[in-house]
């Protein structure tokens, strides 16, 4: 509950993106999309796929993610596309990771699809 009250917190704080824009109109409502984000920089050891994890439960996004190679971490997830933005924003944002670098890629909806889970590997 207390990870409710913090995601909450968070989306409520986050005012303004990278070009300067409000984040608020974003946030409001969006479609189911699924996307393929890989992140690069200094995003192994540090605990990312453990917060991406933890995000993607408490905001009921589905998918997966996995490290790839020695410096980047790989996810599909699926959602609302304003909490996906969040995610990412969120992730860009941690003081114990440096992403340099993101891609981000639509992909087909798997219907169906429960829960989100750590990969090994």
């Amino acid at each position: 509950m207390r990870l409710n009250n913090f995601i909450k917190k968070l989306k409520d704080n986050h005012e303004v993106n990278e070009d300067g824009d409000t984040g608020a109109s974003n946030l409001e409502s969006s479609s189911i999309v699924r996307k393929k984000i890989v992140f690069s920089g200094k995003v192994q050891g540090v605990g990312f796929r453990y917060e991406i994890y933890k995000l993607a439960e408490e905001m009921n996004l589905t998918g997966w993610a996995r490290n790839k190679n020695h410096d980047r971490v790989v996810l599909e997830i699926q959602g609302e596309e304003s909490d996906i933005s969040f995610l990412i924003s969120h992730m860009k944002s941690l003081k114990r990771a440096v992403v340099t670098h993101v891609e981000i890629y639509e992909v087909p909806l798997i219907n169906g699809e429960r829960g989100f889970i750590v990969k090994r590997g």
